[in-house]
C-alpha cells in the first residue's frame, strides 16, 4: 500500500493556517489544540478572559463557576467568539500567528526542513491520480487544499466570498497574483465538471478515504483463489489451454520486457473460474497478478477511471500484473448502465470508452480484461472484440477459457462438506472414491456428511469403514503385503528409535492443535544403507503419503526453472500433508561459492527459505555430506548416519529375508566377513531371486549369490575412488 498523507502533520497545519485569512476560518477547541502548545492555548485564554472582564461583564461572570473557570468552558466560548466576532478578540489571534511565524521562521533555519504542502504533492499515488487528471501543480494544489478543507472544515467555508478564497490561495501558493483574477472560480469549476468536487467546495471523499484508510471506496489486491470449493480440477483445465496460456504468458512477459502497455482478453464462464486458472497458472511464475476490489462503488465513470490508472501505475512499479472483473470492463466500454446497451456507443470514434482506454494504456502496464461469457452470447464476444478493435485498442490475445467436465460426486462433496473444515482435501477424495467404487449416489451425500459433522479428522481407513458400515457394504479383503524391511536392523547415529519417538511426538502436538512444528532429517551414509526404505517405513508408521524428489526432478538448465521446481515439491507437501524426501540431496545443496556460475547459488538460497518455511517432515538423502552448504546444519532438526550393518543387523535381516533357507552359522560368518553389507544387497538378492527357478535355490545359493553382490560391489566402489584412468 502507498504511503498515506499524514492529515494530522502540525507542520502541514500550521503552514496552511499561516497563509489564510484568519478571519474566515471556523475554529474550533480540537483546531487550536492540534496547533500550539498547551502554554499558548492558556495564555491566549487568559487574554480572552481579560477581554471579557473590561467589555462583557455578564460573559465572564457566566464562565465562572464559584469563582473558578473550567478551561474547557473558556476555550469552547473562545472559539464561538472567533468564528462569529473575530475583530473584539483579534489580538488573540495575534499573538496565536506572531508564535506561529516565529517557530516556522526557527524551523525553516533547518536546512532539512521542507514545504509540508510541497513534501504531500510528492506523494506516489497522488502523483499518479493528478498523472491521469491532467493536472498542472497549481491545479495539484489546489486539490489538495480542498482536501485538506474537508479535513477540518476550516478552509474555504461555503459563504466566504470567491475573492477570498482566492486571496488565500495566492498565500498558499506563494504567488502574488494569477494571469486570470477568477483564477480560483475557474479552478473549482473544472473540478465539478470532473466530477470530482461538488458545488459547495468539498472533493469527493475517495481520494481522501484512499490516504486515511478507511471506507475505501478502490483498492488492489493480489487474486486468491478457493479451489477447495470448485469442483473443476485446474490441472485438468490447464491441459484443455496450455497452448493459449502459453502464449498469453509470453505476450505478458514481452510487456514487461519492453516496458509497453497490452491489453489480454480472456472470457469463459464465469470471473471466478477465470481467477482460478489465472491464479493456479501464475502461482509458479514470478508475476504477480493484482484485482481490482470494491466494498462500495457510488462514485461515476470517471472516478472509476482515474483510480483504475492510479493503481495501474503502482502495478508498473511493482512489476505485477492488474485484471479488470467484467463489471468493471463495462463501465469503462459504456456510458450507459444498461447491459442491453454496452455496445450502443462503442463504435463511435470518439465516445468516451476511447479516451478510457487510452489513458490506461500511458500506464506501461500488462492489464487483463475478463469477461463473462454467460452474460453476453459468443457473438457478442466477437462484437466485443471487433468493437475493441475498431477504437483503437491493442487487445494482444483473446481466448476463451476452456472448462473439462465437471465431476458431479466431487461437486456434491464439496457441497455437503463446505462448511465442515475439518474435512481435509484427501479425505474428501477418499470419500468420492468409495461412493463412485460402490455406485453410491449423490442423493446420499446429506446421509453421508452426517457421519462426518462431529468434527473429528479421520485417518482414510476410517473413512472407509464409516461408510461401509453406513450402507452395509461388503469390504473386499485384500492380501496384506508382506514387508521384509527391519528397522531394528539398522545401524545409524542416533538410534532409529529416537528418531521414531521424536516424529511421533510430533505428530501428537499437530493432532492437540498446539503448534505444527517442521521436523527436517538429514540422512548419509553409503548407498544401500536403508536411507530411502527408512523414510518409507517412517511414512508407514506415521500413516502419511511419501512424496520422492529425485534430483532429476528438480534439476533445470532453464534459468529460474530450477528454483521454481523446488518451490513446487515444497508446496504440493504441505498440500498432501506428504513426508517429503529429497534424494541425492547433495545436488542442489552444494556448497555456494564452488561454483562459478551464480545461478548455482541461487537454488541453494532457494532451498533454505523453503526449508526455514516448511512445516511438515522433510528428508534429506546423501552419499556425499561433505558437500552440503555449512548454513544447512544448523536448519536440520535431525544428523541421521546410516552405516553398514553390524554382526546384530546382519543375523536379523538373514531371519528376515532368509528364513525358510536356514542359513548356517558358518554360511553367514562367510558372507559377513566377504565384505561390508548393507540392506540394499539382501533387497537386491531378494528381488533377483523371483526370477529363478525355486529348486536352484537353497542355503548355499544364497550365501555365494550375497559373497559375489557383496564383493562386486566393493570393487565398483574401489574403482570409483583411483585417480586416473585404467585400460
Amino acid at each position: 500500500m502507498t504511503e498515506k498523507i499524514d492529515f494530522n502533520n502540525e507542520d502541514l497545519i500550521a503552514y496552511l493556517f499561516l497563509h489564510t485569512n484568519l478571519e474566515q476560518v471556523i475554529f474550533s477547541k480540537e483546531l487550536l489544540c492540534k496547533v500550539f502548545s498547551y502554554d499558548v492555548v492558556k495564555c491566549c485564554s487568559n487574554i480572552y478572559l481579560n477581554l471579557l472582564e473590561q467589555h462583557e461583564t455578564e460573559k465572564f461572570n457566566n464562565l465562572k463557576n464559584e469563582n473558578v473557570f473550567d478551561f474547557e468552558d473558556v476555550l469552547n466560548s473562545l472559539c464561538k467568539d472567533l468564528t462569529e466576532n473575530f475583530t473584539p478578540y483579534s489580538v488573540v489571534l495575534f499573538i496565536l500567528e506572531s508564535k506561529l511565524k516565529a517557530e516556522y521562521k526557527e524551523k525553516n533555519k533547518d536546512k532539512s526542513f521542507s514545504n509540508p504542502l510541497e513534501a504531500s504533492l510528492q506523494n506516489p499515488f497522488l502523483q499518479n491520480f493528478f498523472e491521469g487528471l491532467d493536472l498542472n501543480k497549481t491545479e495539484q494544489t489546489f486539490f489538495l487544499t480542498n482536501i485538506l478543507n474537508s479535513q477540518w472544515g476550516w478552509l474555504y467555508p461555503t459563504n466566504v466570498p470567491n475573492e477570498v478564497k482566492e486571496e488565500n490561495f495566492l498565500h498558499i501558493l506563494e504567488k502574488e497574483t494569477f494571469t486570470d483574477h477568477q483564477n480560483t472560480r475557474l479552478l473549482n469549476e473544472k473540478f465539478v465538471n470532473l466530477g470530482l468536487f461538488s458545488d459547495f467546495w468539498e472533493p469527493a471523499d475517495y481520494v481522501n478515504s484512499y490516504f486515511q484508510n478507511r471506507n475505501q471506496t478502490f483498492t488492489k489486491n493480489k487474486i486468491t483463489s478457493d479451489f477447495e470449493m470448485d469442483s473443476v480440477d485446474y490441472k485438468d483445465v490447464l491441459k484443455l489451454n496450455k497452448q493459449d496460456f502459453s502464449i498469453f504468458s509470453k505476450l505478458i512477459s514481452k510487456s514487461f520486457e519492453n516496458k509497453e502497455s497490452s491489453f489480454e482478453l480472456i472470457f469463459g464462464s464465469n470471473d471466478y473460474r477465470i481467477k482460478n486458472f489465472i491464479n493456479y497458472c501464475f502461482s509458479e511464475k514470478n508475476f504477480s497478478i493484482k484485482t481490482l476490489s470494491s466494498k462500495t462503488f457510488s462514485g461515476n465513470k470517471k472516478e472509476l477511471v482515474f483510480y483504475i490508472y492510479a493503481l495501474a501505475k503502482e502495478c508498473y512499479i511493482e512489476n505485477s500484473i492488474l485484471s479488470i472483473d467484467s463489471k468493471y470492463l463495462k463501465e469503462l466500454l459504456t456510458e450507459e448502465q444498461d447491459e442491453n446497451n454496452i455496445f450502443k456507443q462503442i463504435f463511435s470514434k470518439n465516445n468516451n470508452a476511447v479516451k478510457n482506454f487510452e489513458l490506461l494504456s500511458k500506464t506501461k502496464t500488462p492489464i487483463i480484461l475478463f469477461y463473462d461469457e454467460s452474460v453476453e452470447s459468443n457473438s457478442k464476444i466477437q462484437q466485443l472484440i471487433e468493437a475493441l478493435n475498431s477504437i483503437t485498442i491493442n487487445i494482444s490475445f483473446s481466448w476463451k477459457l476452456k472448462l473439462p467436465k465437471e465431476n458431479k460426486y466431487f461437486y456434491c462433496a464439496k457441497r455437503f462438506f463446505a462448511n465442515n473444515k475439518n474435512i481435509p482435501l484427501s479425505l474428501l477424495k477418499t470419500i468420492v472414491d468409495e461412493c463412485k467404487i460402490h455406485k453410491i449416489n449423490p442423493e446420499n451425500w446429506l446421509e453421508i456428511a452426517t457421519l462426518f459433522s462431529h468434527g473429528e479428522i479421520f485417518s482414510k481407513n476410517d473413512v472407509k469403514t464409516l461408510i461401509h458400515n453406513k450402507f452395509n457394504l461388503e469390504v473386499s479383503p485384500k492380501q496384506k503385503k508382506i514387508s521384509r524391511y527391519s528397522l531394528e536392523a539398522l545401524n545409524t547415529e542416533p538410534k532409529i528409535s529416537e528418531i521414531i519417538e521424536a516424529l511421533t511426538n510430533a505428530k501428537s502436538w499437530e493432532e492437540n492443535q498446539e503448534e505444527k512444528i517442521g521436523c527436517l532429517i538429514k540422512n548419509s551414509g553409503p548407498s544401500g544403507t536403508g536411507k530411502t526404505a527408512f523414510a518409507k517405513e517412517i511414512a508407514k508408521k506415521l500413516d502419511m503419503p511419501l512424496k520422492i524428489v529425485h534430483a532429476s526432478d528438480i534439476i533445470s538448465t532453464y534459468s529460474g526453472e530450477t528454483e521454481q521446481n523446488i518451490k513446487k515439491a515444497f508446496d504440493e507437501a504441505t498440500e498432501t500433508n506428504s513426508i517429503l524426501l529429497f534424494d541425492e540431496a547433495d545436488t542442489f545443496l552444494h556448497s555456494r561459492g564452488d561454483s562459478p556460475n551464480r545461478h548455482e547459488d541461487f537454488k541453494v538460497n532457494e532451498f533454505l527459505t523453503q526449508m526455514e518455511e516448511f512445516t511438515g517432515i522433510m528428508i534429506c538423502n546423501t552419499n556425499l555430506p561433505e558437500n552440503f552448504d555449512k548454513a544447512t546444519d544448523r536448519r536440520f532438526n535431525f544428523h541421521v548416519k546410516f552405516n553398514n550393518l553390524t554382526k546384530e543387523g546382519f543375523d536379523i535381516l538373514c531371519d528376515t529375508y532368509f528364513k525358510d533357507f536356514s542359513l548356517t552359522e558358518n554360511q553367514k560368518e562367510k558372507i559377513f566377513k566377504s565384505g561390508e553389507v548393507t540392506p540394499g544387497d539382501f533387497g537386491n538378492l531378494f528381488k533377483k531371486m523371483h526370477f529363478i527357478a525355486k529348486e536352484k535355490i537353497n542355503s548355499e545359493f544364497i550365501c555365494q549369490e550375497l559373497i559375489r553382490l557383496v564383493k562386486q560391489k566393493n570393487r565398483s566402489f574401489e574403482n570409483q575412488n583411483k585417480i586416473g584412468f585404467s585400460s
